[in-house]
């Protein structure tokens, strides 16, 4: 879910076969390789934002027209792990985290279209 034309897709296939979205329900994450920040390469830290955090941002462009017809909601899962940390698993930790104060901002920034 970390490529926008694929996000785009499944956003309109799902209104063209359903005529409407009530929910977007962001649960696509990564949590491998589990490792300690200093032996993360920048392939594994590109990829873990990409699809944990990245793919929330294409889902809430491509999908949020569609929910203010329906007043619908957006529901982020997120992990313990991104207020607590976990060892060796420091790009993981950080995604949750970045994730539990993205919802935070969408829950400000959306709450005026219910």
């Amino acid at each position: 879910m970390s490529i926008p034309s694929d996000v785009e897709k499944a956003i309109q296939f799902t209104l063209n076969e359903y005529g409407k979205i009530d929910v977007i329900h962001n649960n696509a994450g990564i949590a491998n390789p589990s490792k300690p920040l200093e032996i993360t390469d920048e392939y594994e830290w590109d990829k873990f934002f990409d699809v944990n955090l990245k793919s929330i941002l294409f889902t809430t462009r491509y999908g949020l027209d569609a929910l203010k017809q329906t007043q619908g909601c957006i529901l982020n899962t997120s992990s313990l792990v991104g207020e607590i940390g976990q060892e060796n698993h420091a790009a993981y930790s950080a995604t949750k985290g970045a994730l539990n104060a993205l919802t935070k901002s969408m829950a400000l920034d959306y709450a005026k279209y219910k």
